[in-house]
């Protein structure tokens, strides 16, 4: 894809795109946790990677004892187990622990920390905060805060590259994933917890631009999990925003069949959106004008990011997504937030793309040579829209403080119930239970249920570890924290 198709929803609506080419450029270097070349990478197509311990390797006695036994058990344990991926958990991690030693990421924690955070981590928080200012948000989203001397609100490149690096270096001393275990929740990774993937981006100390390409690329490379790009759209007149989410699809449809570094595509559309939430409260006071602006912006904007995703509905079948959230109708209250209302707004915005589909045919553009295939992309996106419905909402504290209501008895049941079985009983109840982890941009560690978010005391050796960002949430608890000694203990 290229500028034509900016252009022709510029003939539709003049008066929101104007655009001026510019180059996004994306690089990738070389440092490692020595600052050396890096060492081979396994080739995680492969069942295993052979043993390989680096240039990296320490001389730490405990180093050398965790290789021995590692090198005397790896080929049983492989044979034992033939139907799943191993993990660190199959060995005995008391006599594996140094085999990470040397590696500076992973400086001050032990092989059980290691295996634990590995093993439930499910979102790397590369940026922090949103723009889109939404009334609902299962991360409880907030505005980036301002960076500081002592403030941040993403994480360093440097530190971002020894984490993935890192990690490749201790997958070649084991011969196998490290992360191994694979379930629901953590057979996909996020490079964010509350920020949108359009947003997504890092620069480096040499001042190039690192997006969610190079960033999604390196933690598939390292952790041979697939990762999952969400985004509730930006503003056609945000021309950097538009070439880049052009770029994206350009990239996404190159990958061909060879995209299992792509878990899905999705776009959020809901009656949250900071512009529709806006347009329901000026409704309700009788201010028809600026709630009628509004909601044509918001329903434009996504009729935009429809149309750029277009090429993706025939490329990546089966990995593009729409992901409806509202309010069910008979909840009381919440007017203006529920299905219903989500389908006139769904509508709206389908009209709307009809016409920038049949200018596209008009002018020959890029994607609709015949009117058949309008009828064949509109009647793709309605059902995307229909399969993916949903009015499962975790009533954080956002949206009962902006939308001014009360949480309902369901998800007050719900807290209580976690409340009362939080922490769990033992370490194997966390690795099995529906909690995930998250590395914040400082190299924290926590876990959530998207209901309640629990501290832990680990945390990665970042430069930037001392740095402090917004709150994780929903609902970041005091109550509880979990320890390295609780990490360390028996399994059961």
């Amino acid at each position: 894809m290229n500028i034509q198709s900016s252009q022709i929803f510029k003939q539709i609506y003049p008066t929101i795109v104007n655009k001026n080419k510019q180059t996004l450029a994306t690089t990738k270097d070389s440092i490692n946790t020595s600052g050396k070349e890096s060492t081979p990478e396994c080739i995680f197509n492969r069942a295993y990677c052979n043993i390989h311990f680096g240039n990296l390797a320490p001389k730490s006695e405990a180093f050398h004892n965790a290789r021995d036994y590692l090198s005397n058990n790896l080929e049983n344990i492989k044979s034992a187990i033939t139907y799943r991926p191993i993990n660190l958990y199959d060995f005995d991690l008391d006599e594996l622990e140094g085999i990470q030693d040397g590696i500076e990421i992973f400086e001050g924690l032990s092989i059980k920390e290691i295996a634990f955070l590995l093993s439930t981590l499910s979102e790397v928080a590369t940026n922090r905060g949103c723009y889109n200012n939404c009334s609902h948000c299962y991360a409880d989203a907030r505005p980036p805060h301002l960076k500081k001397e002592n403030q941040i609100n993403k994480m360093d490149w440097e530190d971002f590259t020894n984490l993935t690096n890192g990690i490749k270096e201790l997958n070649s001393r084991l011969g196998f994933n490290a992360r191994g275990i694979s379930s629901d929740r953590t057979n996909y990774l996020t490079p964010f917890h509350d920020s949108d993937c359009i947003d997504i981006a890092i620069t480096d100390k040499y001042g190039i631009e690192h997006d969610f390409i190079d960033i999604s690329q390196r933690l598939y490379n390292s952790l041979n999990t697939p990762v999952i790009f969400d985004t509730a759209g930006w503003s056609p007149k945000n021309i950097k925003l538009q070439e880049r989410a052009e770029k994206y699809v350009d990239y996404f449809c190159s990958l061909g069949d060879n995209h299992d570094n792509i878990y899905q595509i999705n776009i959020s559309f809901n009656p949250f959106h900071a512009l529709n939430t806006k347009s329901v409260f000026f409704k309700k006071i009788g201010n028809e004008p600026s709630s009628e602006k509004l909601r044509d912006l918001y329903t434009t904007r996504m009729a935009n990011v429809l149309y750029t995703f277009t090429p993706l509905l025939y490329k990546l079948d089966g990995k593009m997504s729409i992901l409806p959230r509202a309010i069910k109708d008979e909840q009381e209250g919440f007017e203006g937030f529920k299905v219903s209302d989500l389908n006139e707004i769904f509508a709206e915005t389908i009209k709307k793309l009809k016409k920038v589909y049949e200018a596209d045919f008009e002018n020959r553009q890029m994607y609709i040579s015949n009117k058949k295939q309008i009828k064949t992309y509109l009647h793709k996106y309605k059902t995307l829209y229909k399969n993916s419905l949903s009015t499962r909402i975790n009533m954080t504290e956002k949206i009962n403080r902006t939308l001014k209501q009360k949480p309902d008895n369901e998800f007050l049941e719900r807290v209580q119930i976690i409340e009362n079985n939080m922490p769990q009983t033992t370490l194997f109840d966390y690795l099995n239970s529906d909690i995930i982890g998250i590395i914040d941009a400082n190299g924290k560690y926590y876990l959530t249920n998207y209901v309640l978010t629990i501290p832990t005391e680990l945390a990665l050796n970042f430069k930037n570890k001392n740095k402090i960002t917004a709150d994780i949430k929903p609902n970041l608890t005091d109550d509880y924290t979990i320890t390295k000694d609780f990490v360390n203990g028996e399994l059961l």
